[in-house]
């Protein structure tokens, strides 16, 4: 990509992106070869899309272009563009993100938004009213999961465990990034092996148990590894992915330990795979815990268990997903086509008018 090459063109922002949607799409390892080509240069200009948009003629000095271009390589080469970013959009919160930490999916808000409700339905029987609830997050990794429902919902107190203290670095730092000094005090981390602990850990928190629990834990089969893209194989953490016992020894663990890290009153929910409702149920209720709900995701596939210790009455509920993310306002909404929030009221005319250029293949590189 010489510099002389080029002497002479007018490298505008709307130019760069018309050959950068060329470009990652060729390459075909990335299913938002625009978005992706607008994220990046966003990064390395230094500004939000809104602005992207507004500045479409504006020319590109050489060193932006040069940034811009190496990290256009790394995505071309399968980078997951959360990892070259270093951030990853989560619930309502940007959180970082490095290869030591599985990168937030959108489907897992799912397992936050049911947390909350469960906290609410928590909060109304309690006792005293001036305790706050105890919330477990189990391999918490980035810490998205509990740090928005620390965000979320006042009058928690959040644990975190995971295995790797890199992870717990991670999580530390989003921490104290998103949250105000006064509430990273209600906050700690902990790093443990949930597979090596649920046993004997139960004996130091007997007289304190957790109200919730909530865990995404890796739930991937090690013979399923071929059907993953090589961005989720090359990048992302296999001990966040995989699990033994074909996909399912971290719920038995679960299934057979949480109950004494829970209150009587309390509730245990897992993100599971999309096939693997029917089991996971009967892992745990074999173990005595009593299924309360099941929860779609976006897609519609089922990706949430909810369990409780002690027998209650009443059908499993089968809650639908929430297509719109009514939590976000009305300018926003999941766009099944890139995962990103868009403000579409005030982006639809400049983007309109950035969409007509693309198709016109631009084979010079800047």
């Amino acid at each position: 990509m010489s510099e002389a090459k080029n002497q002479g063109e007018s490298w505008t922002i709307q130019k760069i992106l018309q050959w950068s949607h060329s470009y990652l799409e060729k390459q075909g390892l990335t299913e938002s070869p625009r978005l992706d080509g607008e994220l990046l240069l966003c990064e390395a200009l230094k500004c939000d899309r809104m602005q992207l948009y507004m500045r479409l003629p504006e020319e590109v000095a050489p060193a932006v272009r040069a940034n811009y271009r190496d990290l256009l390589k790394r995505r071309a080469l399968g980078e997951p563009i959360a990892y070259i970013l270093g951030y990853k959009e989560f619930w309502k919160h940007r959180f970082v993100v490095n290869r030591s930490v599985l990168i937030p999916r959108p489907d897992t808000e799912r397992l936050v938004e049911t947390s909350i409700q469960l906290i609410a339905q928590l909060h109304k029987q309690k006792v005293s009213p001036t305790d706050p609830l105890r919330v477990l997050d189990l391999g918490t990794g980035t810490g998205c999961i509990g740090l928005s429902l620390v965000l979320e919902c006042p009058g928690i107190d959040l644990t975190g465990w995971d295995r790797s203290q890199e992870a717990l670095d991670i999580a530390l730092l989003n921490g104290e990034k998103l949250l105000d000094p006064k509430d990273q005090g209600r906050v700690q981390w902990v790093c443990c092996d949930a597979l090596q602990r649920l046993e004997a850990v139960h004996r130091d928190i007997r007289h304190h148990p957790f109200d919730l629990i909530v865990s995404n834990p890796p739930y991937i089969a090690p013979s399923e590894s071929p059907s993953l893209s090589a961005s989720v194989l090359d990048y992302e953490p296999a001990m966040a992915l995989f699990a033994d016992q074909d996909g399912l020894v971290f719920y038995r663990s679960l299934a057979q330990g949480a109950r004494s890290l829970l209150s009587p009153h309390g509730f245990l929910v897992v993100e599971i795979g999309h096939r693997q409702a029917q089991t996971v149920q009967a892992i745990f209720e074999e173990k005595g815990w009593t299924t309360r709900s099941l929860i779609k995701d976006y897609g519609k596939n089922d990706r949430c268990l909810v369990f409780a210790p002690e027998d209650c009455s009443g059908p499993v509920q089968k809650a639908p997903p929430e297509i719109a993310y009514a939590h976000l306002g009305p300018l926003y909404k999941k766009s099944a086509e890139d995962e990103v929030y868009y403000e579409e009221e005030r982006l639809s005319e400049v983007q309109e008018k950035l969409l007509a250029t693309y198709g016109t293949e631009t084979t010079v590189e800047p």
